[in-house]
């Protein structure tokens, strides 16, 4: 079969010569200061100065089994880095070669090949935490196959059958007729979930997670102490088997009636959508809360990440931890930190048809974190990132080398043969999880996995990409400690016509993408931009631009040396690039010539456009954050660019929001909109463009301390006639009473009325979309 990604590889002669050449060196000693210990203290060393030059970010709650996970991630990153000086001068250290899905060219029907790669893996990667002789690529050296096409293996292992229910609704959905805001989309007729949703009369939202961590893990002490039979001695002098003086019970601490947590602890948390409706009065009707329940009784947790709409079907996606089969015994292991939560994704659809009271009609499973999802028309995409635990013992790896999906847990199976796709060579050890189903019929549910992880997704209403960012081994200490190491990402493709999802193949590029902003496809090219190096001079940016087999046809390299990119947006033809450093350079490149691209235009301003949105004929607003000579200076500018002419472009117009200090005051700025574009509401209609964003007032005084939160939202008319930006008015409230305490993460309106959502708390504030007067507000717990 011909393959059309191809690439150089060893032949088993060098491969041969390179593993003579290993042996003899496998004897080499490090000296001490380049021990595991030593390195680490070097790292962490290192780190701490970095880490003083990051801007704070609002600390959150942090616990015992995060905090076992983070320092078991750490000590692997450490194991890796000691490898690195391993690496020999005459070692390949190439990407992996670009494959093209086979069509079980190997004659494999069954897992037992993945599930031996996976063991030799996991043997090699114990094996180098004894040795420290080995480097990254080293373990995944011969993981794959032996040949020069991907392993796409045929099913012989039955998945169940996919479970009966359907949705419900199929009556005829009426849109209602009020103009309202719709979710900041990226391309035309793919939806894209978020966590509120407004549909002209109704308005959707997710709450913030809402679980009592510190109840649960205070039991959970007590619980793991009385199952290791500890004895302390009470107040009164007795010795009481599982007392624990922590497990708080204010009536009885102290004594022997101190209670104990002899059953295993239940964490209690709420999951649920609120559906409510505003009126034109800007008051709200609460009509119903949709919970979702767990299903099975190894989920110990669950948090919806997101929801669709879609007429009279709300879709709510779901992450879920499962402990499976935990017993008795395992909790200490659990509370030790040696037993891991798994994490699923679960899409859950009712029919609301009566917001009153929904009703759900099908669930569906899936391996893995939730990435990202997309709704073309009826067809639900859901994207997840599985990681098989490679440290964990033989049969264990065994058992998980192969993600599992389904319509329900008692069918929840592996992913079929012929859905798997594995490279040659392999990288990584998580899988990225691709589903896709009709939201009418659960039974159209279809999963691939292809093994290599995934993070941004871009979607096309045909087309399906996912991107993954490997960093290269250093070659030497000289770079590992100069953290010159190389960023790879790594392009998996699919067919999502018709209702189906078929793999087609990968492609790799030099950097690493921003966000899903970072790629384009117009007309069957696909064009990427990506930031490679780390800080300083080694950072520089690039734009490649890919034909329909992932081959890089054309390419711009060493933009903007010593800058990131902070937002990029194609329409077309043409591509616009936003790097930054102390200014703002917005970057015009002509790509109607995919094999030849070239920077049209520089337009260098203070501050930076961390979002970038075409709002009409050689028209882009950019919103962001405002600067001056020296970099940000803690204010929000919305800018509108002229780009009719790609050598020239212009900041034909501005505004600003500063935040104002005072003696014993400081404010600072903050949007959501810097981060995620889902925060902005467009108004086409009317060229407005709805930017919230918090100010927080932090106030000293002789007697103390006081913490002020202001939630805004910034209304930026476009004229698109005269080029011009007016402050169409400021939604403002205090958001830190008693009822309610955060920041505006969202914002959009339904008619005349304006609203901004605090999801840390689920509530929704209503504003005159005229005059910017507060009206009512609804707290939804």
């Amino acid at each position: 079969m011909s393959n059309e990604f191809e690439k150089e590889v060893l032949t088993e002669e060098e491969i041969k010569r390179l593993d003579e050449a290993l042996k003899d060196n496998e004897n080499i000693e490090l000296p001490a200061s380049l021990s595991a210990e030593g390195i680490e203290k070097m790292l962490l060393a290192d780190n701490s100065e970095q880490a003083a030059a990051i801007t704070p970010m609002p600390k959150k709650k942090s616990y015992k089994k995060q905090i076992t996970a983070f320092v078991s991630a750490a000590a692997v990153f450490v194991v890796a880095v000691v490898g690195a000086f391993a690496l020999k001068p005459w070692q390949k250290n190439s990407a992996p070669p670009i494959q093209s899905a086979a069509t079980n060219e190997n004659g494999i029907n069954d897992y037992a090949q993945i599930e031996q790669m996976f063991k030799d893996y996991s043997a090699k990667y114990k094996e180098q935490q004894n040795s420290f002789r080995y480097t990254v690529d080293d373990f995944f050296d011969g993981f794959g196959a032996k040949n020069e096409s991907a392993i796409v293996i045929e099913d012989s292992v039955a998945t169940g059958s996919a479970s009966s229910a359907t949705g419900s609704t199929d009556s005829e959905y009426v849109e209602y007729k009020s103009s309202y805001g719709k979710t900041n989309e990226q391309v035309q007729g793919v939806s894209e979930a978020d966590i509120i949703k407004n549909d002209g009369k109704y308005l959707y939202s997710v709450a913030s997670q809402n679980a009592d961590w510190d109840k649960y893990y205070n039991e959970l002490d007590s619980y793991v102490m009385y199952l290791n039979g500890n004895e302390e001695t009470t107040s009164g002098g007795q010795s009481t088997p599982g007392y624990n003086p922590q497990a708080k019970d204010a009536s009885t601490e102290g004594t022997a009636e101190h209670k104990v947590q002899t059953v295993p602890p239940v964490l209690i948390y709420s999951c649920g959508i609120t559906i409510v409706e505003p009126l034109q009065d800007g008051s709200f009707n609460h009509i119903s809360t949709v919970n979702i329940t767990e299903d099975d009784k190894d989920i110990y947790f669950m948090s919806i990440r997101e929801l669709y709409v879609s007429g009279d079907r709300l879709i709510a996606l779901v992450e879920c931890s499962v402990i499976d089969n935990l017993t008795t015994e395992d909790y200490r292991k659990f509370y030790y930190g040696s037993i891991n939560e798994n994490v699923i994704t679960m899409a859950v659809c009712f029919d609301i048809s009566d917001r009153s009271s929904p009703v759900e009609t099908w669930r569906t499973y899936q391996d893995g974190s939730y990435i990202s999802s997309r709704l073309i028309g009826e067809q639900l995409v859901i994207m997840s990132t599985y990681g098989v635990d490679i440290t964990d013992d033989e049969a264990a790896v065994v058992e998980s080398c192969v993600p599992m999906y389904g319509t329900d847990m008692d069918s929840y199976k592996r992913v079929p043969c012929d859905c798997i796709c594995v490279m040659e060579e392999i990288y990584d050890t998580r899988y990225l999880v691709a589903s896709t189903l009709d939201i009418k019929d659960v039974n159209t549910l279809k999963t691939q996995a292809v093994l290599g992880a995934g993070e941004d997704v871009y979607c096309t209403t045909e087309t399906l990409y996912a991107v993954s960012t490997r960093y290269e081994s250093a070659s030497d200490m000289a770079e590992v400690f100069s953290y010159s190491t190389e960023a790879k990402t790594y392009i998996y493709k699919f067919d999502i016509r018709g209702g189906d999802i078929n793999y087609l193949g990968n492609g790799v590029v030099k950097g690493s993408t921003l966000n899903q902003f970072s790629m384009d496809e117009h007309n069957g090219y696909l064009r990427i931009a990506t930031t490679m190096g780390n800080w300083g001079d080694s950072l520089e940016n690039q734009v490649y631009v890919l034909d329909s087999s992932l081959q890089v046809v054309g390419e711009i390299t060493g933009i903007a040396k010593g800058e990131t990119i902070k937002s990029v947006r194609f329409t077309g033809d043409t591509g616009y690039v936003v790097t930054f450093e102390q200014t703002d350079p917005l970057f015009v490149i002509d790509l109607s010539n995919p094999a030849s691209p070239v920077i049209r235009g520089e337009l260098k301003i203070p501050g930076f456009s961390a979002y970038l949105h075409p709002v009409g004929d050689g028209l882009l607003l950019g919103v962001g954050a405002d600067g001056d000579e020296n970099g940000q200076n803690g204010g929000i500018k919305v800018s509108l660019f002229d780009v009719s002419d790609p050598q020239n472009p212009v900041e034909c117009d501005k505004i600003t929001v500063s935040a104002p200090q005072g003696e014993n005051r400081y404010t600072y700025l903050q949007s959501e909109a810097y981060y995620t574009h889902k925060a902005m509401c467009w108004d086409a209609e009317n060229a407005i463009m709805y930017v919230p964003y918090a100010e927080m007032i932090d106030i000293y005084t002789t007697t103390g301390y006081e913490g002020v939160h202001y939630g805004n939202i910034l209304a930026v008319k476009v004229d698109v006639v005269n080029k011009k930006l007016s402050d169409d008015g400021s939604c403002k409230v205090l958001t830190s009473d008693t009822e309610s305490y955060g920041s505006f993460v969202r914002a959009t309106y339904i008619d005349n009325v304006v609203f901004g959502y605090v999801q840390d708390v689920n509530t929704f504030y209503s504003f005159n979309k005229a005059t910017q007067e507060y009206l009512n507000k609804i707290k939804l717990g």
